[in-house]
Order: structure tokens, then sequence, then C-alpha cells
């Protein structure tokens, strides 16, 4: 009983004043909502939803009737939930806090001392109120893969918190052999979550398409990037890459057969998803149009070029985007700046964005140069051009006096 009373305190005081710092957070919001009306906001509504959650643990925890394992798992969540928000600082006390109490208990229950180290290692992982600790988060989700009694989310959680840091080499040797082991215990594990199955799903097509780890197999690595897009729960960062790359497979027809109809799906899906980057969606809306303009449907062309003119411009005006992409939208705009795709041709505009297109890709940059040479030689053909126009209008009057002249002497004669 005295453990009870213990934890109760101890979570009621740890937790009272971090739920009452989102309270703060959702009022203060609240404000600025009433200010602004009609402009409602996303971390209003989430500030909502967190406190919402916070109070259902909260209860849980001060609940007489609820039984010592429900409080703790209670508890492990608030902790959690907290440090999703940025309430890191105590997070480490109180996980060890919470396995202190269990530990008390005539029978610690392993699930509880699971979700602890699942809680620990997450926190070492990503340096959440401590300092970043690779090689403790490693041990802590080892411990949650060799409990017994851990349940079979949590073991998908560690293995895919394993497979990152074996992928990257961080917290382990470098080692692509184990992280794709990890990644297909993720996609083996029936309970797994949506998100941890993108995770699995969308590294191991990256590892199959560049052949790490694992002999390269692209046939391999396009069914893993289709099914994240089949994935309702995959992370839209992760479900960007996969639309990304089938869309550019099928438009080129690389590695599989030109198909523009699945291009423009995965295309469509890329200007839908909220977390595409600014580049990959104008490129998606200029391969959009290039569709509808090979199926001759030139006003939905029109329309798509100009949504990538948009984008593409936000990109190099906003330096949003790495070097490299950055370039190649001053490279995109110069195309279609030289060319009148959906705005007006204007080879001097063209000139200006394809000079600022570097050397990062070879491809892009030797056309650039190319097309920049043309557009020099086309003016200065017509400067020729005009220069010896001016020569004929001024040498054809000369030519009629002199001939004038020489009737009038022959008259004389």
């Amino acid at each position: 009983m005295k453990a009870k009373f213990y934890l109760l305190i101890f979570l009621l005081t740890t937790f009272g004043y971090n739920q009452s710092k989102v309270a703060e957070k959702k009022s203060d919001s609240k404000t600025q909502v009433k200010s602004q009306k009609e402009k409602a906001s996303d971390k209003e509504d989430l500030a909502k939803q967190i406190q919402g959650v916070l109070k259902i643990f909260h209860d849980t925890i001060a609940n007489p009737k609820t039984s010592f394992k429900q409080k703790l798992n209670a508890a492990i969540s608030m902790v959690a939930v907290n440090c999703s928000i940025g309430n890191c600082a105590n997070a480490l006390a109180s996980y060890k806090k919470i396995l202190e109490f269990n530990n008390r208990m005539p029978k610690p229950d392993p699930e509880i001392t699971a979700a602890v180290d699942f809680g620990i290692g997450t926190i070492y992982q990503n340096g959440m109120g401590v300092k970043q600790d690779l090689a403790q988060a490693k041990k802590y989700f080892q411990q949650v893969l060799d409990n017994p009694q851990s349940n079979k989310e949590l073991i998908s959680g560690a293995h895919a918190a394993l497979a990152v840091m074996s992928y990257a080499g961080k917290g382990a040797d470098k080692d692509h052999t184990k992280s794709l082991e990890y990644f297909k215990e993720i996609i083996n594990n029936k309970k797994s979550r949506p998100d941890m199955l993108s995770i699995a799903q969308g590294n191991l097509a990256i590892m199959y398409f560049k052949g790490q780890g694992v002999k390269r197999d692209i046939k391999e690595a396009i069914k893993y990037f289709t099914d994240v897009t089949e994935n309702r729960g995959a992370i839209p960062v992760i479900l960007a890459t996969a639309q990304g790359t089938l869309a550019n497979l099928y438009y080129a027809g690389r590695h599989v057969k030109k198909d523009y109809n699945k291009a423009e799906k995965y295309y469509k899906g890329l200007t839908q998803n909220p977390k595409a980057i600014a580049f990959q969606v104008a490129q998606a809306y200029f391969h959009l149009a290039t569709i509808h303009k090979i199926k001759k449907d030139l006003k939905k062309a029109d329309e798509y070029y100009l949504k990538a003119d948009k984008e593409f411009t936000h990109v190099v005006t906003k330096n949003v985007d790495i070097p490299k992409n950055i370039s190649d939208a001053n490279f995109f705009l110069g195309i279609m700046n030289y060319k009148g795709f959906g705005v007006a041709e204007n080879k001097q505009k063209a000139v200006e964005y394809l000079k600022k297109v570097t050397k990062d890709n070879s491809r892009t940059y030797s056309y650039a140069q190319k097309l920049i040479n043309e557009a020099h030689n086309s003016k200065a053909k017509k400067i020729s051009k005009l220069d010896g126009s001016k020569i004929k209008k001024t040498t054809k009057p000369k030519k009629q006096v002199a001939v004038k002249h020489k009737e009038v002497k022959h008259e004389k004669k």
C-alpha cells in the first residue's frame, strides 16, 4: 500500500505541473484564435487533444479503483506524451522512478519494465532532456527485445530504432545487413503499427534499390515502395519519397515499362502530401503538365505549368530547399521560359535562371550551358540581320541616284 501511495503522490505532483503547462499553452493559443477568429490553428487543436489525453491518464492514476499496473502504464504514457511536446526535463528521472516502484512490488511486472526500457531508449536516442547517448539507447532497446513479456508493438518500435541506428552507423557499427534483418522483423510482425511498418517498407525499398546489405533488386525495391503508398498509416515524409520515386520511374520508363497513368497517379499523390518538400511538388506539377501535353490536353497542361512555375519560383526566391534542388529549380524555370511552357517565351529571363544552375548535376548543367550558348548565338544572328538590313536600306537610294544621273547625261548627248 505504501508503494501505491508514494507512487500516486509522485505522479500527481510531477504530471500535474506538466498538465497545467499544456493548459496554459492552450489558453494562450485560444486568445490568439479569438483575435484571428476564422484562422483555425492546428497547434491549438493539438494542444486540446494533448490536454484531453493527459487528463485521461491523470484520472487513471488518481482513481482508487484502477489497478497498480494501470497506474504505472498511465504514468509511462504521461511521460511519453509530455516529452513529445517538449516537457522532457524530468522524463528520465520519472521513468526510473516508475521502474523503481515496479521493482518494489512482490512480483515486478515485466511488461512495465519493457515499456520503461523502450521509453528510456527513446530519450537517449533523441537526446530528449538528456545528452544524446546512442550506446545507451541501443542497450535499452536490446533489453526490450530480450524481454519475453514485451508486446509486439514495443518490439517493432525497438527493431525500428536499432535498424535506423545500424543503417546510419550510430550507436552501433554501421551494419546494413543487420539493419535489413531488423526491418524485416518489423514487416513479419503482424502487430507492427502502420507508421513503424512504413519505416521498414521505405528503408527496405531504398536498400534494395541501392544494393545496401543485400544484392541490388529493383523489382523488390518497387514492391516495397508500392507497399508504402498503399499503407494508409504511412509516415508522410516516407510516403513522399515512395510517391516521388515511383512517379519518376514510371514517367521515364526507367527499370519499368513507361506508364504515364501510373506516373500521373503518384505525382498527384505527391502534390497532395503535406510533408512533400517544395521542390518535389514543383517537379510533380511540371511532369503532370508534360503528361497532359502528350495526351493533347493543353488546357490542363497549362494549368499545371503555371502551378509548377509558382512552386519553382518559391523554391529559388525563398531558398527553402537544399542547394542542389534550388539549382534544379532554376534549371526548370530556365526551360519553361526558354521554351514558353505555361509562360510567355522569354530567352533573356531563361538565361538568367540557367546561369544559376550549378555543377552539382552534370546533366542539367551541361544542358543549361548549351541553351545559354544557343540564346547568345540567336541574339548575335538577330543583331547581324538588323545590321545587314540597315546597310541595304542606305545603299538602295545611291543606286537609284546613279541610274538617274546616267539617264540625264544620255539625254544631253
